[in-house]
């Protein structure tokens, strides 16, 4: 059985596969970041980050680190050759105006009311919204960092909320222990029905 890290790196890889040549994506917070590491060889994929710059890169190797150069989620990443940076209004402005061919996001989960469950990195919690756009639940957290969340179970009505460690000083680590941890609730709705997949049909 693998282990939270695997599961992130098959989900990782499997999304790189479905990348076309030329395409420029966006990534989330969280688990998308990963893509950027997996893009199959013989396509040319640009990357667009939230926090302002396209052109981004995999993770560096340790001795390559810049500290100023990090992913939406603050960990480091690399920019490629060609690759800007600029500020958040204009990053935004190109992912609402349309400008990317399509957005990796980890954070969102759909229940068989249309409901929408956002893990909202940085505030500790994930919210419901109907589809009308109004809150309807809130589930708060004792970790600073959800990275997302997925309807599981034998009855498809517990949430699984991913949340992580990256970017956290040590300070932060011991005042919030169970970061990187996953948490499990119980909710009285279940999740949209998904069709099966078979991990060996997808490796």
């Amino acid at each position: 059985m693998m282990d939270k890290y695997e599961v992130q790196e098959f989900i990782a890889k499997r999304v790189g596969r479905e990348l076309k040549d030329g395409d420029i994506v966006n990534l989330g917070i969280g688990l998308p970041t990963k893509v950027a590491n997996y893009v199959p060889e013989g396509k040319s994929i640009v990357f667009q980050s939230e926090n302002g710059f396209v052109g981004l890169g995999p993770s560096p190797e340790e001795h390559m680190i810049d500290q100023y150069i990090t992913n939406a989620g603050g960990a480091p990443v690399t920019i490629l050759p060609g690759g800007a940076f600029f500020d958040s209004a204009t990053s935004f402005g190109i992912i609402r105006g349309g400008h990317v061919d399509l957005t990796v996001l980890g954070a969102l989960q759909v229940d068989e009311k249309g409901n929408i469950w956002i893990a909202l990195w940085g505030l500790g919690k994930v919210v419901c919204y109907s589809p009308e756009g109004k809150e309807i639940q809130e589930i708060s957290l004792p970790v600073p960092q959800p990275s997302s969340c997925c309807f599981g179970g034998i009855e498809n009505d517990i949430l699984f909320i991913t949340t992580a460690r990256e970017g956290l000083t040590s300070a932060e680590i011991q005042k919030y222990p169970h970061s990187g941890k996953v948490f499990c609730i119980k909710l009285s709705v279940r999740g949209e029905p998904m069709n099966d997949f078979s991990l060996e049909l997808v490796c």
